[in-house]
């Protein structure tokens, strides 16, 4: 029987962070024209998919900052002023389709809890 290798667990979750990046950017069109606003509660439907540490891993290389103030809300960075635009075309169940699909044989869900039984 010809054995696989494993894939480093480092290099998975970078492949995740990055996939979800992406699915941040695609429902922020006009960057850096537009500046985005994601809700803490549109955060925390993400961080129910994937966990905390990888919706803020995502977030950040998103280019997406805590907004500033007593709000879990993340704005996105950009030289432009003005108001900021609700991202409304993100689902957070498309992160969690990204992380099952990403995932080699649960072994990234497993080491961040999220295995489910």
């Amino acid at each position: 029987m010809k054995m696989t290798p494993d894939l480093d667990l480092a290099h998975v979750e970078q492949t995740v962070v990055a996939e979800c990046a992406r699915l941040i950017n695609d429902a922020t069109y006009s960057r850096p024209r537009l500046r985005w606003r994601l809700s803490g509660e549109q955060v925390t439907a993400i961080e129910a998919q994937i966990g905390p540490r990888l919706t803020r891993l995502s977030l950040a290389k998103a280019d997406f900052r805590p907004a500033p103030g007593d709000t879990d809300d993340w704005d996105s960075v950009s030289p432009w002023r003005g108001g900021f635009h609700p991202v409304t075309e993100l689902h957070a169940e498309d992160f969690g389709i990204a992380l099952e699909v990403l995932d080699v044989r649960g072994r990234l869900a497993a080491a961040l809890g999220l295995a489910h039984g």
